[in-house]
């Protein structure tokens, strides 16, 4: 590896079969993903290189071929479809580039769209709702991801100040910091007419704690199938539902037909 943290592809393959291979290597695939760990002192150091939700998604993926089943249906799915939402990275566009963007999504038959708002200036925000507004059919849900731009006050405030421009946002998404619960359940409580969805950054003991202390109207969830199981069936008991994002290839479109109350992916 270079001292500037850019790591060759022998580099890689080397921290791979040091790290990572050790503990795959002769074990079933099926046996592996459902293994739980008690984590105790140097055993439980996270990789040199982020491998783990790649090997989660390879191991699953051997397990489901084993099995001849295809994963959603491995791991407990019954339907095979589930809504989708069109999200996208839109902050950097002009305003053409954006308004096309959206029109494309539109005419792909897309009913709900997510686009990226935390300007300094609440003005920009208001302008860009209002363009998505114009650009996809009326009664088209709109959702919001401030990536955690705003402290919960200022998140109050600007969802008030969107509400009384006349847009009705079916969530916000990442309002604050991920640890900050507690805002997060402030927001739920001064903002009854949206919905917060979080917990996308967290790990799956986040997850819970966030759920705990009532910080999540929606929870977030991407990546690693094995936690996810487990975090879905949490919010099941927590009556929480559960949003897929950002999950790689189509594992995600497995995992929302499994998990319970997954409402979009």
């Amino acid at each position: 590896s270079a001292s500037s943290g850019v790591y060759t592809r022998h580099g890689i393959i080397r921290i791979f079969e040091e790290e990572v291979w050790p503990e795959l290597v002769g074990q079933p695939p099926l046996g592996l993903v459902h293994r739980v760990s008690h984590p105790r002192g140097g055993n439980h150091r996270p990789f040199t290189l982020p491998f783990a939700e790649a090997v989660q998604v390879a191991l699953w993926d051997l397990a489901a071929k084993q099995a001849a089943l295809p994963l959603y249906r491995l791991i407990g799915g019954r339907r095979n479809k589930v809504r989708a939402y069109a999200s996208g990275l839109d902050y950097h566009l002009n305003d053409d580039a954006f308004a096309a963007l959206f029109a494309d999504a539109a005419a792909r038959g897309y009913t709900a769209f997510k686009i990226k708002v935390g300007a300094p200036e609440v003005e920009r925000d208001l302008h860009r709702i209002g363009l998505l507004a114009k650009t996809v059919p009326a009664g088209s849900r709109i959702m919001i991801d401030a990536n955690e731009a705003w402290s919960a006050k200022e998140a109050i405030v600007r969802l008030e100040t969107i509400r009384r421009a006349g847009f009705d946002i079916y969530w916000v998404e990442d309002p604050l910091p991920r640890n900050d619960f507690e805002g997060l359940r402030l927001i739920r409580q001064s903002c009854p007419w949206t919905r917060v969805n979080a917990g996308e950054y967290l790990d799956a003991s986040g997850k819970r704690h966030l759920m705990s202390a009532g910080g999540a109207d929606v929870l977030n969830v991407h990546g690693q199938i094995t936690d996810l199981l487990r975090v879905g069936w949490l919010a099941a008991e927590h009556n929480i539902p559960v949003t897929v994002g950002n999950t790689f290839l189509e594992t995600g479109v497995h995992l929302a037909c499994a998990l319970p109350d997954v409402e979009w992916l």
